[in-house]
């Protein structure tokens, strides 16, 4: 079976600002950087003749939560933006858990990041309330950075101001189907809900109210990081 994720890899317009960016928002440093092997063109679908660099950039020393930002000489596309927010599909966002929403937020902003309102409020459950800000770094790859207000103990300690990454959030238009592949994968589920609480709308930046079903999945109950989430927009048909 495959373990929980472990790294993710984000195409950048360039490695050295990207590098940069999350040094100074998020305290995430590089642990290794070099050219992107051309024996990885037939797994990442790229022509063999393209040049790139990458650097690993990490939380801390764990192994888990990791990133890999990967810079190509010739300049890519956005695969996401406001066009397909409510219908499109794959990756969405990155989620960490932080000390401090507000004070992450403001340093994602004054490192060249942007953030389109302050950090919401949500009362998970009776033991739980965070606040949740939906952010973008220089190429516009969304960071979700929560805080708990309330059950913050429940998760245990926060050794860093921003966590190793969370979760991976994954759009899909079948969560259900979703989920079950990656039950397949050995991933349980830790919570399968509709959310259509007050401030959603705001929290995820949309022009509309809105209702999401959102399963989130874990590989290891004893391993908070390296989850995956898949959700979709309702009633957008």
């Amino acid at each position: 079976m495959l373990s929980e994720v472990k790294l993710v890899t984000l195409g950048v317009s360039d490695l050295d600002q990207a590098c940069a960016f999350y040094a100074r928002a998020m305290g995430y440093q590089v642990e290794e950087s070099g050219p992107v092997p051309a024996t990885l063109a037939p797994l990442w679908r790229f022509d063999p003749a393209l040049g790139g660099r990458y650097a690993v950039v990490a939380a801390d020393g764990s192994g888990l939560g990791r990133i890999r930002l990967v810079q190509f000489d010739a300049p890519g596309q956005r695969l996401w933006s406001e066009q397909i927010r409510y219908n499109g599909t794959g990756y969405y966002a990155l989620n960490f858990r932080c000390r401090d929403a507000i004070a992450t937020m403001e340093a994602i902003t004054g490192a060249g990041g942007s953030a389109s309102h302050e950090p919401s409020y949500w009362e998970v459950n009776e033991q739980v309330a965070v606040r949740d800000s939906m952010n973008q770094d220089p190429d516009g790859i969304c960071l979700d950075v929560f805080s708990y207000d309330r059950g913050g103990e429940l998760r245990g300690p926060l050794d860093t101001e921003v966590s190793v990454l969370q979760t991976v959030a994954i759009a899909t238009r079948d969560v259900p189907r979703s989920a079950a592949f990656y039950r397949g994968l050995g991933f349980e589920v830790l919570f399968d809900r509709v959310l259509d609480f007050p401030g959603l709308q705001e929290m995820l930046g949309a022009d509309r109210p809105v209702r999401i079903h959102n399963i989130n999945l874990m590989k290891d109950g004893s391993i908070v990081p390296g989850r995956v989430e898949m959700f979709a927009y309702l009633d957008m048909d």
